[in-house]
């Protein structure tokens, strides 16, 4: 079983979210993330949205993580960033079984 959240962003250049997203990978890799990933929307209904997916082995660690997040200044300091060019634009939180 996987705990992945998916993450939309509306706005930002390539640039400003590459730089966002890579510093904000190497935080939440050390607060247990799996891997986390920078995407951008093609087609659809989100199209030039970005999606960025943080991938979690388990319930506890997912857990561990949204705590350490909340109180680790550098992140903060990330999430308050990217606030300042692009818009959240939706959040979802999904488990992946193993078939």
């Amino acid at each position: 079983m996987t705990i992945s959240t998916l993450t939309r962003w509306k706005g930002g250049t390539a640039d400003d979210m590459v730089s966002v997203a890579a510093s904000a990978r190497e935080v939440m890799m050390l607060h247990g993330a799996e891997a986390v990933s920078l995407s951008r929307f093609h087609t659809g209904p989100d199209i030039g949205e970005w999606l960025i997916t943080a991938r979690y082995p388990d319930w506890a660690t997912y857990g561990r993580a949204q705590d350490g997040l909340a109180l680790d200044p550098s992140y903060q300091d990330l999430f308050g960033r990217v606030m300042g060019f692009a818009e959240l634009t939706g959040r979802d939180l999904i488990v992946g079984y193993e078939i």
